[in-house]
């Protein structure tokens, strides 16, 4: 018999214990730890930049993918250490009330991104036709 105090274990939504890597809500915990820390190391004037640069597309695409918001942060040649940080940027543009998911994915088009999915995010900036 296992022993809780032997793991690292997790009660999950139904009371059964789980260990803690197979748990939804600590994957969900070790998402946004991730996702604040890439925030908090990312340039201020990268943030800045991919922010308005989130809004600038949501104001003219229906939908929109981080892609679309990389390529136009290549044109302007800011850059940060850490790209992972436009996940950060996307989740504020979403809690200003500037996009929301999908629920769908796409493939990447950026070559170092290996065609890996991508949010389909829906512009709330721009009217529905």
């Amino acid at each position: 018999m296992i022993e809780a105090a032997q793991y690292d274990l997790f009660q999950d939504v139904q009371g059964v214990l789980v260990p803690s890597a197979f748990s939804v809500t600590a994957a969900r915990e070790a998402r946004d730890e991730a996702v604040q820390r890439v925030e908090d190391n990312a340039d201020e004037e990268w943030k800045r930049a991919a922010l308005e640069q989130v809004r600038a597309v949501a104001q003219r695409q229906q939908t929109l993918t981080v892609d679309d918001v990389q390529a136009r942060m290549q044109i302007l040649d800011v850059t940060t250490h850490e790209g992972r940080a436009m996940g950060a940027v996307m989740l504020e543009a979403r809690r200003r009330g500037w996009i929301e998911s999908t629920g769908r994915t796409t493939q990447s088009k950026q070559k170092q991104c290996h065609a890996g999915p991508r949010t389909v995010w829906r512009s709330l900036l721009l009217a529905p036709f």
